[in-house]
């Protein structure tokens, strides 16, 4: 499957769209055919943080193949190694520990940005979704790193220290369910969102 050029393979159960081609609704699988924002780059199509209205789904959320992804038992395993079924280590709403089962995955090649900060640094698309300190969301595209903390997966603020542009990258993605959680860098990442002023709109 070609999208603006660029390949899209699916890896994983079939997704499901909603009738204008998004995702459909809060059951919609992480990086499908990604919206023209997330190929064309100029913004990630979601509200910057802080700012009101509602977008789309953000299904484009995907990280680089070579970022190390915590596993529910805290062993580390490489994006592009995840398969389905494997248990992710996540949290639910609560922030409470909760396994996190892989349901389906993808890869493709998208924008990326490499995100630096005081635990680590890892590389995703501009249409990542990343928890701010604050519990809100935001796409890594849309962040301030002057102003925006990401969390921890031990539930505390993590200073960004640079955000690097590193172009046209091949990524992986995949859906985990319940919470679409995980963790990866020691930070908290979502494998998709609902977002409406830069917060989740939870399943």
């Amino acid at each position: 499957m070609m999208f603006n050029g660029l390949p899209f393979v699916d890896h994983g159960e079939a997704h499901t769209f909603g009738s204008d081609g998004s995702g459909g609704g809060g059951g919609g699988a992480s990086c499908p055919v990604p919206p023209a924002g997330c190929i064309n780059g100029g913004g990630s199509g979601l509200p910057a943080p802080g700012s009101a209205g509602p977008n789309w789904d953000g299904n484009c959320s995907c990280l680089s193949e070579d970022c190390e992804v915590l596993l529910d038992d805290r062993k580390s395993v490489l994006a592009r190694d995840i398969r389905v079924g494997d248990r992710l280590l996540g949290v639910d709403k609560n922030d409470v520990a909760n396994p996190q089962q892989v349901v389906h995955i993808g890869t493709s090649e998208q924008p990326c940005l490499e995100i630096r900060h005081e635990l680590g640094a890892f590389t995703c698309s501009i249409t990542h979704p990343l928890f701010l300190s604050d519990r809100s969301i935001a796409l890594a595209g849309d962040i301030d790193m002057r102003s925006n903390l990401l969390l921890s997966d031990e539930g505390a603020a993590v200073r960004i220290i640079d955000i690097v542009d590193v172009g046209i990258k091949k990524v992986c993605a995949w859906r985990c369910d319940p919470d679409h959680t995980f963790v990866a860098s020691r930070v908290l990442h979502h494998n998709k969102a609902l977002a409406y002023s830069n917060r989740v709109i939870q399943q």
